[in-house]
């Protein structure tokens, strides 16, 4: 099973799969071009910005999932990959840039060999480059190594690892600031 952009490409479903994979394609390479720092909720030691969200919210819209089921998943999700990061870092499983390098040139590889390589190359193919994708890639795995990183050590079961992932989102005690601006503002116009 191949990620990319921390999304399962084997998720995608369907005899329309290279064309699913051509839209996320175009929807990474659009928010991998976005500088917006829009915070969604902070938590206590992390921070999950709008545009993560709205991009999980986009995977599970093309999953199937109409737009408030995935918007719910998305955020859900997004907390859990924050927490998770943030315990991962805590638990010294930094990584060097030489790391996600030597990691990215293993994933091109996989490219290469895949069964799937022509859905794998529809996503790619929608960046400016395939330079540009593995660059985009490189900030990805930037984060989302040393989560993989962290969950191999810990030796769990799924269940236990839920359990984790669960207590890692409440140790965070996430703040979800666009409702709380939202709230705020409503209260400034009555």
């Amino acid at each position: 099973m191949l990620f990319v952009g921390a999304f399962s490409l084997s998720s995608f479903a369907g005899s329309s799969k290279t064309a699913l994979m051509r839209e996320w394609g175009i929807l990474l390479n659009n928010t991998s071009q976005v500088d917006d720092p829009e915070i969604f909720a902070k938590g206590k030691n992390t921070v999950v910005l709008e545009k993560d969200v709205q991009r999980a919210a986009d995977f599970y819209i093309l999953k199937g999932l109409n737009e408030t089921e995935a918007r719910t998943k998305a955020e859900a999700y997004m907390m859990e990959y924050e927490a998770m990061y943030s315990k991962a870092i805590q638990a010294g499983f930094q990584v060097t840039d030489n790391e996600v390098k030597s990691y990215i040139e293993e994933l091109k590889k996989e490219v290469e060999a895949a069964t799937n390589r022509d859905e794998v190359m529809a996503v790619i193919n929608q960046f400016e480059s395939e330079d540009a994708y593995w660059e985009y890639e490189f900030e990805v795995y930037r984060k989302s190594l040393p989560i993989q990183n962290y969950v191999k050590s810990l030796e769990m079961t799924q269940d236990e690892l839920e359990a984790v992932k669960q207590q890692a989102v409440q140790n965070e005690r996430y703040v979800n600031l666009l409702n709380s601006m939202h709230i705020l503002n409503q209260r400034v116009l009555q």
